[in-house]
């Protein structure tokens, strides 16, 4: 939940309390009595809200059903966890007290993000162990895809992870670990292998979003993902002006990118292989932030020829 999500919540808990103050009030009061018409005023304060309460019940109601479930990632690689990297990350602290407690046992899924690049990663809270946010920990960390991941992050190297579409915590890389320092090696002279004799991805059709605020820009058909980022971000800047710099959202190659937005600065990407499934999709990973009215796509592109 979002800083904005938790404050429209508590507002609507405070109005509601309120009212319901009101009423008991009104209730014991004596009739034409000055303590009975505070009463009713109390209960009028419910009024601005009830409209958005009604508007998001609808919502729910109206919504569509999701995709299937996507398959689970780690499920080929199923095992014992392999760690890769031995990192410190700190977690960053809660927004309210409420959510202050401890991380639970178990396996915990997230994506490591360097600079715009995200890796699929997993991690484990060992039974007894005891993480708490707002404080940093040793933690080990298997890669879904070493190959591509450990090369991007070599000892001291910086990250954020991300859980959903929040980030949760910053990091540093402290060690590679032995069973994972021959896939970083490798990568490493695979990638200036790559540099020195390989020639650009023929087929290699890159499109991506930027944003911000309520400016878009967006960008296909490049043959590299640096020149689409940098495409849609000149048209998005162009755009807003002063208002800012835009940020890119979404990256995809040889297929349709989707952004959706809801009426409180909720948004969501997805990527799929048709227009109209992507544009379902993020529309759908975005009414699961509970804004007060359906998300909308703003952006819909796609590049695949």
């Amino acid at each position: 939940m979002t800083t904005l999500q938790a404050r429209r919540k508590l507002i609507v808990i405070v109005l509601l309390c309120i009212a319901v103050c009101g009423a008991v009030l009104r209730h014991f009061a004596d009739r034409g009595s000055t303590l009975r018409d505070f009463g009713t005023l109390l209960m009028l304060l419910w009024l601005p809200i009830i409209g958005n309460v009604i508007a998001w019940l609808v919502a729910r109601v109206r919504r569509p059903a999701g995709p299937a479930p996507a398959p689970d990632p780690f499920a080929a690689t199923a095992g014992a966890f392999e760690p890769h990297l031995l990192v410190a990350l700190k977690f960053r602290a809660p927004q309210l007290p409420v959510d202050d407690v401890p991380l639970a046992e178990g396996e915990h899924r997230c994506a490591l993000v360097v600079d715009n690049e995200g890796f699929s990663a997993r991690w484990f809270v060992a039974p007894g162990d005891t993480l708490r946010l707002g404080t940093e920990h040793a933690l080990q960390v298997e890669f879904l895809a070493p190959a591509v991941a450990l090369p991007r992050f070599p000892p001291q190297a910086t990250f954020r992870m991300l859980v959903g579409s929040t980030f949760v915590g910053d990091g540093r890389v402290r060690k590679v670990l032995a069973t994972a320092a021959l896939w970083w090696c490798c990568g490493l002279a695979g990638m200036a292998a790559d540099t020195a004799h390989a020639a650009p991805d023929a087929g290699a059709r890159w499109g991506a979003i930027a944003s911000l605020n309520r400016w878009y820009g967006y960008s296909f058909s490049h043959p590299t993902r640096a020149a689409a980022e940098q495409a849609a971000l000149n048209q998005c800047n162009r755009l807003a002006g002063r208002a800012g710099k835009c940020s890119v959202r979404l990256q995809f190659d040889r297929s349709c990118g989707a952004l959706a937005e809801g009426n409180y600065g909720e948004w969501a990407t997805a990527t799929a292989p048709t227009r109209d499934a992507a544009g379902k999709a993020a529309a759908v990973q975005c009414d699961n932030h509970l804004p007060a009215e359906p998300c909308k796509v703003v952006v819909n592109v796609c590049s695949t020829q």
